[in-house]
């Protein structure tokens, strides 16, 4: 969520122009305030008792103003337990634990009870947007991943399968050929659409993979350990526990993001020669992970950079899934993406 402007109706006194003592004195605390204010009444009782000579006027207007500065000093802290109470669930909603809640308290007045009321309300209003802004995110990654899905399936069923007919009349065409002149031309343009059907198939795995939504995703990472073998000098190592049990789909869509962009930035950056990929699930909990033993990089400098890199993109997709994504990397020292998420009981697949 977008961080919250402050309202422009809202103003502060300004003090700069004032006295640094002023200043002092007018943020100085409530029970310092009282202090003062009694020291005041007891340096004019010392003035009167001085005046009109009854040295036991001043002893009895102190021994007063000290039983009376500790009786408000005791209320004043009394008053403003409940703002503590305020301020305290402020500071956890500020830190991101928004089911903090103002507690009821039995010696606030209405008003700081009225207060508190109204901040709980705020906040569950807060927390209940949240979850709806979630649950549309959520409607739309499944949305998205359904028509790249689709998209992927036109590619493979219908553009790939022309072309492979292509290929075979092209190979037919140049075995049949009695004209040498023609023969090499065919075997070109056979070629081509070989070539063609490679890329078209390449491009609609990067899409949607085919074994995600069929097999899951255990199988979808061993076929991009697989397809990436194959292209680069990279070992690729996946090893899963075997637990096949079916995960929210925005969630399996996010975790084969997160190992599709650090594998590719791994192929790309890190000049590597080993990759581990590791999917387990305990309980509600599954993990991924990717290791790898190339040159490794400044963390905080390239989540500062992160718009157009893929995989800090990845992880604001796993965000919205539900999971958290934390990358481990110094320069010379490889990198460790590790992936977790909570998958609860009764949520959307």
């Amino acid at each position: 969520m977008l961080p919250l402007k402050p309202s422009t109706d809202v103003t502060t006194p300004d003090l700069t122009g004032q006295p640094e003592w002023r200043q002092r004195l007018l943020r100085m605390p409530l029970i310092g305030k009282l202090l003062g204010a009694n020291m005041l009444i007891a340096l004019a009782a010392l003035s009167v008792s001085a005046v009109f000579g009854h040295p036991g006027l001043f002893a009895l207007v102190c021994l007063a103003l000290g039983v009376s500065f500790v009786a408000n000093a005791l209320l004043v802290r009394l008053a403003l337990m409940p703002l503590d109470d305020l301020q305290r669930v402020a500071q956890q909603v500020s830190d991101g634990d928004f089911s903090a809640r103002v507690t009821t308290s039995p010696i606030a007045d209405r008003q700081s009870a009225e207060l508190g009321e109204t901040f709980n309300r705020l906040l569950g209003r807060v927390e209940s947007d949240r979850a709806r802004i979630r649950h549309l995110v959520r409607q739309s990654l499944r949305v998205r991943e359904a028509e790249r899905a689709g998209i992927a399936d036109e590619l493979r069923e219908a553009t790939a399968q022309q072309l492979s007919a292509l290929t075979m009349h092209l190979s037919a065409a140049v075995r049949e050929c009695e004209n040498p002149a023609q023969a090499p031309n065919l075997a070109a343009a056979r070629d081509i659409a070989a070539h063609m059907v490679e890329d078209i198939q390449g491009v609609a795995e990067s899409v949607y993979p085919g074994l995600l939504g069929e097999f899951g995703l255990a199988a979808a990472l061993e076929a991009l350990g697989r397809r990436v073998s194959r292209r680069t000098n990279l070992d690729v190592s996946v090893t899963t526990d075997g637990n096949d049990s079916p995960l929210p789909l925005a969630l399996v869509t996010a975790l084969y993001r997160v190992a599709e962009e650090s594998v590719r930035n791994v192929e790309r950056h890190a000049h590597a020669g080993s990759v581990w990929i590791s999917l387990a699930r305990d309980n509600s909990t599954v993990r991924l992970q990717i290791d790898d033993d190339g040159l490794g990089f400044d963390v905080e400098t390239a989540d500062r950079m992160s718009n157009g890199i893929g995989l800090f993109r990845a992880r604001e997709l796993l965000a919205h899934a539900g999971g958290d994504m934390q990358i481990s990397s110094a320069p010379g020292s490889g990198t460790s993406v590790v992936a977790t998420a909570t998958v609860h009981e009764g949520i959307d697949q």
